[in-house]
């Protein structure tokens, strides 16, 4: 690797620390203990912070769930999930706990693999401590509502529905093309050059690259050339088990397409510029991911 890569990761990686420190210092001074559930985009529009701070993590911008946060409570013994709520909000869907305000540290991640009591919910039981949670709702039905959670039998956050945050959601996605600039250009230009060197990926790679929180959720990611079209094939048993989406960021990491790919042989639009390729995978609800590897081509 040569000089700029180094300035490059260095720079990235004081940023992601700084960045860090700041989100976790405003979460310790805020306690949010009754705090209800918040859209993605709000929380966005809320906290303009909260933007820059997403361009150092290694999240890469997830432009396809239906996103909900739960801020920082704090819990003594054990909370109570509404997983039959989350169930009836989307084919595939996913909680993920956090711990206080560290988002990089999975707690626990609940899905429709748990087997909730006969009233619906789901007892978890924890250290006494501060946590957060995040729900994401893939294809998510008009009535979908974020879910109850009670939290030591002593404090219920009620379920929220949740309204018109999709398409509040994509309007601020789609804003973001005009954020782009010289400066998250310089910041992420050593995963282009991470991924021009490198093939396979790493797992150092990865760690920079994929996004964090889901354990369950399997991604694929490359390097997409100048005039270059990804070919996916998607076959039935994984059209038949799994919602699968392609996302493709620009050189400052900024999303320029996303979509849910659903047929077999689908190309993707050809771009002006290199791009990073991004695909997830989520299984549906009462499925696995199939085993057989997906079969991904470059269409030059």
């Amino acid at each position: 690797m040569n000089t700029s890569y180094y300035l490059s990761l260095g720079l990235f990686l004081t940023c992601r620390r700084a960045l860090r420190g700041l989100i976790r210092a405003a979460l310790r001074r805020k306690p949010q203990t009754a705090a209800g559930w918040q859209g993605y985009s709000e929380i966005l529009r809320r906290q303009p912070l909260f933007f820059h701070y997403l361009m150092f993590q290694a999240p890469r911008w997830n432009c396809h769930a239906l996103i909900g946060v739960l801020p920082t409570f704090k819990v003594e013994r054990h909370i109570r999930v509404d997983l039959a709520a989350a169930g009836r909000a989307a084919p595939a869907w996913t909680l993920v706990l956090y711990a206080g305000s560290d988002d990089t540290r999975t707690v626990a991640a609940l899905g429709p693999d748990r087997e909730a009591d006969a009233d619906g919910f789901y007892r978890l039981d924890l250290e006494p401590g501060e946590y957060r949670l995040g729900a994401r709702y893939y294809q998510a039905r008009p009535e979908a509502v974020w879910p109850e959670i009670r939290i030591d039998e002593r404090t219920i956050i009620p379920a929220r529905p949740v309204g018109q945050e999709a398409q509040t959601y994509q309007n601020y996605l789609a804003g973001l093309r005009g954020r782009d600039s010289w400066f998250y250009r310089i910041a992420h230009h050593h995963l282009f050059a991470a991924l021009a060197a490198t093939d396979p990926p790493t797992p150092e790679l990865d760690r920079l690259i994929l996004p964090v929180g889901n354990p369950d959720t399997r991604f694929h990611y490359g390097l997409l050339p100048e005039g270059s079209a990804l070919r996916l094939n998607l076959e039935p048993e994984w059209q038949q088990n799994a919602l699968a989406y392609l996302t493709v960021l620009n050189r400052a990491s900024l999303p320029l397409y996303w979509c849910r790919v659903a047929d077999n042989g689908y190309l993707s639009p050809r771009f002006a510029e290199p791009a990073l390729y991004l695909i997830r995978l989520q299984a549906l609800a009462g499925s696995q991911l199939p085993p057989k590897p997906l079969q991904l081509e470059l269409n030059r």
